[in-house]
């Protein structure tokens, strides 16, 4: 009994979140704000990470141009060299590929949140959940809410 009364408070306080949200502009634009920034955060070990791959990848570029121009003076070297060639390029192709993926991740995440898109989405949600019965919004609910955590000792949640 006492866990259907606090699922019953949760998901008011829940409603009464979103409410705050749609109905105050300022919260939503801290909101998306604080999302945006967090987006920008996220990449910047990427954007570290792509910088030292750049760098590595041009120290290989020049080693394999090095040892590409010792094989063309004293071509009887191949056999000795050719591992260590055959090393340098995977090196380099594997440092392609992760700056591929690096790439890739930048192109993903586009444009910033915009406040109206979020707006948009929440006053749909807000139309949607004062609609639907209350099975359907304790699913929607489960959908994006993983843990409600209560302290005993507070009253209020």
């Amino acid at each position: 009994h006492a866990n259907s009364i606090r699922a019953e408070q949760a998901e008011t306080f829940v409603a009464d979140r979103l409410k705050e949200i749609v109905q105050l502009p300022e919260v939503l634009s801290r909101l998306v704000a604080a999302l945006n920034e967090e987006i920008v955060r996220q990449s910047q070990p990427l954007e570290q990470e792509l910088v030292v791959l750049l760098e590595r990848k041009e120290e290989l570029k020049t080693k394999i141009e090095k040892w590409e121009a010792a094989l063309e003076d004293s071509p009887e070297l191949f056999p000795m060299l050719k591992d260590r060639l055959d090393e340098l390029t995977e090196k380099r192709r594997q440092l392609h590929i992760r700056e591929n993926e690096i790439l890739g991740i930048f192109q993903q995440q586009g444009e910033p949140i915009q406040v109206k898109d979020v707006q948009r989405i929440l006053t749909s949600l807000d139309r949607f959940l004062t609609q639907s019965e209350k099975k359907q919004v304790k699913a929607l609910y489960r959908t994006f809410i993983e843990k409600i955590t209560f302290d005993p000792k507070q009253k209020e949640i």
